[in-house]
């Protein structure tokens, strides 16, 4: 939380209108759909795209790679809670 907020809040931050707009769209398409097993993934996805356009906005290179990296680790621990312990 604190790095994103450093991101928007900083001199350099760039919103990018097109971007930002068909991120929007993205999220309404999906809370239309309605949260299901099945588009969990499409979900993840758009979560981590979110968050890698708020840290490109800000035009820091160590927020963009920070962000990546979580977004990395977050992925890991996704995979990691799909797979199924009995097998």
């Amino acid at each position: 939380m604190m790095l994103e907020t450093a991101a928007i809040r900083s001199e350099d931050f760039a919103y990018r209108k097109g971007a930002g707009d068909e991120l929007r769209k993205r999220h309404e398409a999906l809370l239309k759909k309605g949260a299901t097993k099945k588009n969990l993934p499409e979900l993840f996805r758009l979560d981590a795209d979110f968050h890698n356009f708020i840290a490109e906005c800000s035009q820091n290179r160590f927020i963009v790679q920070v962000i990546s990296q979580q977004n990395r680790l977050r992925r890991l621990l996704e995979y990691n809670s799909l797979i199924d312990a009995g097998r």
